[in-house]
């Protein structure tokens, strides 16, 4: 996003990026360690769970702040590129007739291209979280001491996936 809205250069990201990936990794393990010790987190179903309201109020605002971040991202990134592809078109000369010529249809494509590049990891995000939020939701606010065996089951497929989920949609031809 640093490098498509604020047009910075990989130089210059690449002087804070290492920082940005200790941070990644130091804050949720420092989080998941300090609950752990303190006996708030509990093995449930395919992840650990909240065991208190305590780290559920500690738990849901990070998870909001990533999820905005996803979708903030990639809409930055959408953006930019349609209005890039807009400035473009205007500032390129292309005859009134053939409006589908060979330049127009690359630019529009690679927009398309784009935004669908971010609507599937945005779609990766929500997949990968979404059953296993819905299990825990279930089981918190009902009185069944566990969520039906078929969401369970969609959430041990699809929350080990997040990984598998972004390479599958970098490696797709088109960007």
């Amino acid at each position: 996003v640093l490098t498509i809205r604020s047009n910075m250069s990989s130089e210059r990201f690449a002087k804070f990026e290492p920082v940005m990936h200790v941070i990644a990794i130091l804050v949720p393990l420092s989080i998941a360690t300090t609950f752990l010790v303190q006996g708030d987190i509990k093995p449930q179903y395919c992840a650990c769970s909240p065991g208190s309201f305590r780290l559920a109020l500690v738990i849901s605002p990070i998870f909001s702040v990533c999820f905005l971040i996803c979708i903030s991202s990639m809409v930055c990134i959408s953006w930019t590129v349609i209005s890039q592809a807009k400035n473009i078109e205007k500032y390129t000369r292309f005859p009134k007739r053939a409006k589908t010529s060979l330049g127009s249809s690359y630019i529009n494509d690679v927009k398309k291209e784009t935004i669908k590049q971010a609507l599937l990891y945005t779609l990766a995000f929500i997949l990968t979280y979404y059953f296993l939020i819905l299990s825990v939701f279930f089981v918190r606010f009902s009185d069944e001491p566990s969520p039906p065996f078929a969401l369970t089951i969609i959430a041990y497929i699809f929350y080990p996936l997040q990984g598998f989920w972004n390479f599958l949609f970098y490696v797709l031809p088109g960007v």
